[in-house]
């Protein structure tokens, strides 16, 4: 804060505690004035200081209000955090059971829950890559069964015939070798 050199040599005048946090303080402003300029008269002086006073003031009350709104947004994200956490008779419950609800907690648990939803997440696409796997060897082997079929009708045996008698096949032959 500026003050004046005139100020601080004049030991009747009290300065206004915004002036300087320590003695420490107030007597490296006394010691360093080069930087400070000289006030000619009191009036002046006490203008300048309450103005400096002002001006500390506005930021202390602007650094406590821009803190309180932090600690406010941060408490309302814990609070949403602690509501997306499963409750009872959900799944996922025994991640976060023994939930206490401090903050430390709260993270905690929900450090614990997203993981395990990344573990379930990389799970589900192992199985969803062999569902795909497996439907596409399906698709193979339909597409080998038709080919089969195919090639039995042009042999002239109808599926319904393999499939319907699945004894030994009846042929002029083999009934003219059964008589004899």
């Amino acid at each position: 804060p500026a003050v004046s050199l005139a100020l601080l040599a004049q030991p009747d005048v009290a300065l206004p505690s915004c002036l300087y946090g320590t003695s420490a303080d107030l007597h490296t402003a006394s010691t360093s004035y080069a930087h400070v300029p000289e006030v000619t008269s009191e009036a002046s002086a006490s203008s300048s200081t309450a103005t400096v006073c002002m001006k500390n003031k506005r930021r202390k009350e602007n650094r406590n209000m821009f803190e309180r709104k932090r600690r406010t947004n941060i408490n309302e994200r814990i609070k949403e955090l602690a509501s997306l956490l499963p409750r009872r008779n959900e799944p996922y419950f025994e991640v976060v059971r023994d939930l206490r609800h401090s903050t430390g907690q709260i993270l905690k648990a929900s450090v614990n829950y997203i993981r395990r939803l990344k573990v379930d997440v990389e799970h589900s696409k192992k199985i969803e890559a062999q569902r795909l796997s497996l439907e596409q060897e399906n698709q193979r082997l339909l597409a080998r069964i038709k080919v089969l079929e195919a090639k039995l009708q042009l042999l002239s045996v109808t599926t319904q015939d393999v499939t319907s008698h699945p004894g030994p096949a009846t042929t002029p032959e083999s009934k003219h070798d059964r008589r004899c």
